[in-house]
């Protein structure tokens, strides 16, 4: 009997750092592979280069693509019966004859129109975005040569990501099956897209299990000296981008500068705008590596560490279609202090205090009274480690699994029990 053949586009494989739609396919791929071994051939795809490193923590080794048009022209040539694609990096879904799923793990600029026009988040959508210098400097400088520009490139940049917008509605209505990461993606889908609601699924990603196992004192001492760490710290995860609200952790810094005997340390990835993000510290009289700590582009494992030797975790996100640094949090036990915004809400739960980012002094009194009651923080560390028993990447491949099954009308999970 010939297996069903399933093929599954891993369009970010070939970036170094485990983040977003990277870090969901090495989540997924080892339990897919494991429950589909007597159904299916899982054959996985990405495109040039594919490091060595992902390789081997995949254990499978993946089909590298060159461009786009190969892919094309291999989807359609070969016996794949059912692809799975993401929605988060370039995909190429035209031109595809053969059945597919996505997995949308959310579209920041359309977010990004959606919260701001209902004011969920403050301000203009313009004052979200990553901006080169000439379009920064045509939009928010004041000169008279800029305000000449300023139409011309607005107008550009919306036509742009309109776009982009209305394409990515067109990849969606073309899917047999859409999963989202979260109810808060899926609803914005849902009613901006008209998208029937039995084409949507969801399935809450996870965090690897490793962020569950202890921490030895020697290697959190060892961390510490690494990145010359202060003794008790709060610790953030995120990517550098104004939706995260980086001007919101530093007012938190300033506060725990003033206030307490915490201090803040950042952990993000790297941005090419990161001069013009991080300039409100000197703003606030913040000294770097004194009363905050900037870690760019550190290993996963370093995070693991930092995440069980922090006081606490803290996300200010304006918006988070689902937020993995969370669950990473939650597996290690972690007190959580989160914004209450988009999808952090229902992926932290029970598990921690969510706060309202427009009313930061919640965020304030909250520490503060950690601080000053252990029993209370001590409740906070227990709810994270059972609301974290919700998430796993074993459940998420049942789940995607049962996605499949429903577009091919056939069984593919034999074994219901494994």
């Amino acid at each position: 009997m010939q297996k069903t053949r399933l093929g599954l586009y891993a369009s970010s494989l070939n970036i170094p750092l485990l983040i977003g739609c990277n870090r969901y396919v090495q989540g997924v791929a080892q339990p897919l592979a494991d429950f589909l071994q007597n159904s299916c051939d899982l054959n996985f795809f990405g495109p040039k280069p594919i490091p060595t490193q992902l390789k081997e923590q995949l254990k499978i080794s993946p089909q590298e693509i060159d461009s786009y048009q190969s892919f094309q022209n291999q989807s359609n040539k070969s016996q794949i019966d059912l692809w799975h694609l993401l929605t988060d990096a370039p995909t190429p879904f035209k031109k595809i004859d053969k059945p597919f799923v996505v997995t949308c793990h959310g579209l920041t600029v359309f977010h990004l129109m959606n919260q701001t026009a209902k004011r969920e988040i403050p301000g203009h959508y313009w004052d979200y975005l990553d901006f080169a210098p000439n379009v920064h400097n045509a939009i928010y400088n004041h000169s008279p040569i800029n305000l000449l520009k300023r139409p011309f490139y607005k107008n550009k940049v919306k036509k742009i990501h309109n776009a982009s917008i209305d394409e990515w509605k067109t990849h969606l209505l073309q899917a047999e099956k859409i999963i989202s990461v979260s109810h808060f993606v899926k609803n914005e889908i849902q009613e901006s897209f008209k998208i029937p609601e039995k084409k949507l699924t969801v399935i809450h990603e996870s965090a690897s299990e490793d962020f569950s196992k202890p921490i030895d004192k020697t290697t959190k001492q060892a961390l510490r000296e690494k990145y010359k760490l202060p003794e008790r710290y709060i610790l953030c995860v995120t990517n550098l981008h104004l939706v995260k609200n980086v001007k919101g952790l530093f007012q938190l810094a300033k506060f725990l500068k003033e206030k307490t005997g915490l201090r803040l340390v950042y952990a993000y990835l790297h941005s090419p705008y990161e001069e013009r993000y991080l300039s409100p510290l000197k703003e606030l009289g913040l000294k770097e590596n004194q009363d905050i700590w900037l870690l760019q582009n550190i290993p996963q494992e370093d995070i693991k560490t930092l995440l069980h030797d922090a006081y606490l975790f803290v996300n200010l996100a304006w918006i988070e279609t689902f937020g993995l640094p969370i669950v990473e949090a939650l597996k290690s036990g972690l007190p959580i202090l989160s914004s209450d915004r988009c999808a952090l809400g229902e992926v932290l739960g029970s598990g921690g205090f969510s706060f309202d980012p427009n009313s930061i002094h919640q965020l304030f009194d909250k520490i503060l009274e950690l601080e000053s009651d252990n029993e209370k923080y001590l409740q906070l560390k227990e709810k994270a480690l059972n609301r974290a028993k919700d998430f796993s990447w074993r459940k998420n491949a049942k789940e995607t699994i049962q996605v499949y099954e429903e577009v091919l009308q056939t069984p593919l999970l034999l074994d219901r029990e494994k």
